[in-house]
């Protein structure tokens, strides 16, 4: 170990400069001893840990060791039995604070415990009257009020000055609702493009995921492993959960959130999605929400990378979605060709693959569908029939989709990491770490494009929302708001189009 540095004669600024020069050389002398660098001590002195400098999650902001207080959750199910403090307990946690949420994680281990967005609701008190602790500290947002306890007054106010001041920062326009009452503000100067049909955005959708570096998510009312993104398809390169276990082998996080349907109303099968899904690679993580919800369905259908690009509409990435302008009723592959009539099938050394090098058709197995004949069975059987496509026509899809780049992308990757934490945090199965607590990007990076994608236009987009507390543990409806809105001011005439 270094000697500690001498000190110098008192008085003069020189040598006053000089001993924090000799202070400055000695910590980076212990820096470059892994001992000491990874010791827990020097990173309490440091005030680091491995999210300190990561540019995407904004500036460094306070860090340190604090006892935070179980309970304050505003979620039915979670809150604490009763007010007396022999129903709380106290543990020691490394809090992290950003610009537009704060954290606490285990040390020695890195796991994330918790990850507290800022919002509307966002406060912050000092006292024991509102934290009922001595030197504590509240910070109250629409989900929980989380207390903290410090080991003095003084670092109390510290701790609750630094925490408003990041709040008011890259992150302060989540702390007020914005046009028709929404948690997101209009995004001048965005870069979008819409579709008309499946077959452009689900293109789209591929290159996209291809540009990957970091994390994928997705959340769908019905997702299909096994749909193809580009067709007709002569090889497995652009089916969706090839596509995503090979970006999850290159080390891209994949967060999956699927409506968990009714079993007996539905045929969507959301649990062999899941299996399948999960069963690729351990990169890809898969959550099914909610459990006894029956008149309200997650019908959201939504996809971000790297929270950079985010796709947006009525889509789902799923059977019987791709269509294009053509809107053909039979699926017969080239007439040309001799066996023209037959799909591909599953070859017999791989059951759960068709051989696609001489495919012509664009909807395979249960690709190939017509609701009013019959719904769909089998569907861990994707590449086999189950309506006679000879003598049944399908039936043609038509819905719009939309990508956007920079901060509604932001805005929308929010909106899924607060769903996906609430459903970590209200589903007990998902209270372990193997499925992670998600971190928005600041906004102040949002505009660092690393990929855009052709043949957007420069507009102004704002995100609008529909979630409730048993969905995102909020109420928002800025979509109904901004439908009576358009209602009231039209002058003449309304567009509908369901």
């Amino acid at each position: 170990m270094p000697s500690l540095p001498r000190a110098g004669p008192e008085g003069s600024t020189r040598h006053a400069a000089s001993k924090q020069k000799y202070l400055e050389n000695y910590l980076n002398r212990l820096l470059t001893m892994s001992f000491y660098r990874n010791y827990h001590a020097m990173t309490e002195f440091l005030e680091v840990s491995q999210l300190s400098f990561i540019p995407d999650l904004g500036r460094k902001g306070l860090e340190g060791m604090i006892r935070k207080r179980s309970g304050g959750h505003r979620v039915p199910g979670l809150t604490c039995c009763g007010r007396d403090q022999v129903c709380y307990r106290w543990s020691k946690r490394w809090l992290v604070v950003k610009d537009s949420f704060l954290l606490y994680m285990c040390l020695e281990t890195g796991a994330i415990s918790f990850v507290q967005l800022f919002d509307p609701g966002f406060e912050v008190q000092v006292g024991k009257r509102s934290t009922e602790a001595r030197h504590g500290v509240r910070i109250d947002t629409s989900h929980r009020s989380l207390i903290l306890k410090c080991s003095s007054y003084r670092q109390a106010r510290w701790w609750a000055q630094e925490i408003t001041e990041l709040a008011q920062g890259p992150g302060r326009d989540f702390l007020q609702l914005h046009r028709h009452d929404s948690y997101a503000p209009p995004r001048p100067g965005t870069l979008a493009r819409w579709f008309v049909n499946g077959a452009g955005y689900f293109a789209a959708v591929a290159d996209a995921i291809l540009r990957a570096q970091e994390e994928i998510f997705i959340t769908d009312w019905w997702l299909s492993p096994e749909v193809y993104l580009k067709r007709p398809a002569h090889s497995d390169d652009w089916r969706l959960d090839i596509m995503l276990k090979r970006k999850a082998e290159e080390g891209v996080r994949v967060s999956i959130l699927l409506f968990k349907e009714v079993e007996l109303a539905l045929g969507i099968n959301s649990g062999y999605s899941k299996r399948a899904l999960m069963l690729l690679h351990p990169n890809i993580k898969v959550m099914r929400h909610p459990d006894q919800v029956t008149l309200w369905a997650h019908h959201e259908k939504l996809l971000v990378v790297d929270q950079v690009v985010a796709f947006l509409g009525g889509l789902d990435l799923a059977y019987g979605r791709w269509d294009d302008l053509h809107y053909r009723l039979t699926d017969l592959g080239d007439s040309s060709e001799s066996a023209a009539s037959q799909p591909p099938t599953p070859r017999p050394d791989s059951p759960a693959t068709p051989d696609l090098s001489h495919n012509q058709f664009f909807w395979l197995g249960k690709d190939y569908s017509n609701l009013i004949t019959k719904d769909w069975v089998q569907l861990d059987r994707p590449f086999e029939d189950f309506i006679d496509r000879e003598t049944t026509p399908r039936m043609p899809w038509r819905d719009v989709g939309v990508v956007v780049h920079g901060l509604p992308a932001r805005d929308l990757a929010r909106h899924f990491i607060q769903r996906w934490n609430f459903t970590k945090t209200t589903k007990a199965k998902y209270k372990t770490p193997t499925y992670p607590y998600l971190l928005p990007k600041s906004t102040s990076t949002a505009n660092q494009l690393p990929f855009t994608l052709p043949g957007g236009q420069c507009t102004t987009v704002q995100v609008l929302r529909s979630v409730d507390r048993w969905s995102a543990g909020t109420l928002e409806n800025s979509i109904l708001n901004a439908y009576l809105h358009t209602i009231r001011e039209s002058q003449h005439f309304l567009y509908i189009e369901v």
